[in-house]
């Protein structure tokens, strides 16, 4: 099969919804502000619906988050993992987690780079996973429906405003408001 052969197949694939649920879900996994970013895009341009891109990408942040803490989960069953924490650590990193399991979970889904640390640690400390699962499902929800929204309007201003290059012009926006952070670091002059 010759590449544009396998391109002409997937041709009709790009315009299900479905496909591109999954595409979004999938790529939530890589970056999941980005896969927001571009699903609210991609429904402000109405090349997929609302509640397919929404449902997608809500899906796959979840099932992502789901993931970090059975990694965790998986660590701690483990003995070499385990050789690397003390045990009376490991006693006050629990009960600090269990006075604070709430506050702690909602604030990692809202702050960037902390939620691999943070859920894949929950996992290893063996915090309940229906306690998790509970808050997870409604912070994951409020997070990503506020910025699926809020990029899904300003798309659509931009899209009206702009014309067919109103895409680009939103989608550099957005690609500007994620990689700032990073930048910002390396600008930062180093303390020692």
């Amino acid at each position: 099969m010759t590449v544009d052969q396998f391109l002409q197949l997937l041709g009709p694939l790009a315009s299900d919804p479905f496909v591109i649920a999954v595409a979004l879900a999938l790529f939530t996994f890589v970056l999941e502000d980005a896969a927001t970013t571009i699903g609210a895009l991609l429904a402000a341009m109405h090349l997929v619906p609302v509640p397919y891109a929404l449902t997608g990408l809500y899906v796959g942040i979840v099932l992502g988050d789901f993931g970090l803490y059975g990694l965790g989960w998986l660590a701690a069953r483990n003995q070499w993992a385990r050789k690397y924490v003390r045990e009376e650590r490991i006693g006050r990193a629990q009960e600090w987690l269990d006075r604070r399991l709430l506050s702690t979970l909602i604030g990692v889904r809202f702050a960037p780079g902390v939620r691999l640390p943070t859920y894949t640690g929950a996992g290893f400390l063996g915090v309940s996973f229906a306690k998790f699962a509970g808050v997870v499902l409604i912070a994951a929800g409020v997070w990503t429906a506020g910025l699926f929204f809020a990029v899904y309007f300003f798309g659509q201003m931009i899209i009206e405003f702009a014309g067919t290059w109103g895409w680009l012009a939103g989608l550099a926006v957005a690609v500007a408001f994620f990689i700032y952070p990073f930048v910002n670091e390396f600008r930062r002059p180093k303390t020692v």
